[in-house]
């Protein structure tokens, strides 16, 4: 009976421990992530020159604009190297360069939405494309059918944009204050670049920022249209090509592998902690009785030796 007792309550503390794991989150997902939509472009003419100084304007279709918020409010570490704080820039620096930046909520998987840029300056420029629900980023270069007389035909050969979201896909829904996400980001890491162009090869470092974005100005000669961008970080290289269909800028969506959940871990370390206690424990007490049985035992045979001395 010891013995049932001891692997008893052995194997309800394990079965316990596996219910608790089964609630554990898959991924911690994060609320700057869960609550944004960014947009990061550039704005090139028919030669590949930035337009500058002209206005990008969005507009979207009732999908996008059920769950807006609006602009995004001011979150803590969004900067980058090349950009500065990340927040809702629509006229083109001289690099052509804009963002916006939305204070969104759930995006549907299937049914996310589209938005559409226009720059009215540009012959009434416009380009309608879908949003997208689990990286939630879009990073654009926008080329216009003509020479603009906005063109700044320098910038591009001193100026080289390397910037990419590094996020951790969950490969299922993830809820965060009510909101679906379909990974987490991965913020406030170091990036590590090597860039290799023109027949030399440069390194430098940057960091994620708390929206999981890093962007990378580098100096140049000449506007590189060939090479190699490999950027490490979290443990893991990834390579990239420059692409010429994109001048003076590489947008990269990195998707990192996912680690071991550190809730999960403990509760197993824990759980094997407690289950090893529990079988120590089972045997000590079944050890214990044993003990007081056999004592028991031997007081009665004791008793009934006296007994019979005693006739």
């Amino acid at each position: 009976m010891s013995r049932g007792f001891g692997a008893r309550a052995g194997l309800l503390v394990a079965l316990a421990l596996l219910l608790i794991a089964s609630f554990a989150p898959l991924a911690a997902a994060d609320h700057s992530f869960s609550h944004r939509y960014l947009i990061y472009g550039r704005v090139v003419d028919a030669n590949h020159n930035p337009v500058q100084n002209v206005t990008v304007s969005v507009g979207y279709d009732d999908v996008f604009a059920g769950n807006l918020e609006g602009p995004c409010a001011n979150q803590p570490d969004t900067e980058t190297e090349a950009y500065g704080v990340t927040k809702t820039v629509p006229v083109t620096n001289q690099y052509g360069e804009f963002m916006f930046c939305f204070h969104h909520h759930g995006l549907s998987r299937g049914l996310p939405g589209k938005i559409t840029l226009r720059i009215d300056e540009e012959n009434n420029y416009s380009r309608t494309f879908d949003v997208d629900p689990y990286f939630r980023i879009t990073q654009t270069t926008e080329q216009l059918d003509h020479v603009s007389a906005h063109a700044n035909p320098d910038a591009l050969n001193s100026s080289y944009v390397i910037q990419g979201r590094i996020w951790r896909p969950a490969g299922k829904t993830v809820y965060v204050e009510g909101n679906p996400v379909f990974g987490n980001t991965v913020n406030n890491e170091a990036v590590n670049i090597t860039f290799t162009h023109d027949g030399k090869t440069e390194t430098f470092s940057t960091r994620t920022n708390n929206y999981g974005d890093f962007a990378y100005r580098v100096n140049v000669t000449q506007m590189p249209t060939s090479g190699t961008v490999a950027i490490q970080s979290v443990g893991e290289t990834h390579t990239f090509n420059v692409d010429p269909a994109s001048p003076g800028v590489l947008s990269v969506e990195i998707n990192a592998a996912s680690p071991a959940d550190p809730f999960l871990r403990g509760m197993l370390i824990a759980g094997g902690v407690v289950v090893g206690l529990a079988v120590i424990g089972g045997g000590g007490w079944y050890g214990f009785k044993k003990m007081s049985s056999r004592r028991e035992e031997q007081a009665m045979r004791d008793r009934a030796t006296r007994k019979r001395a005693n006739k």
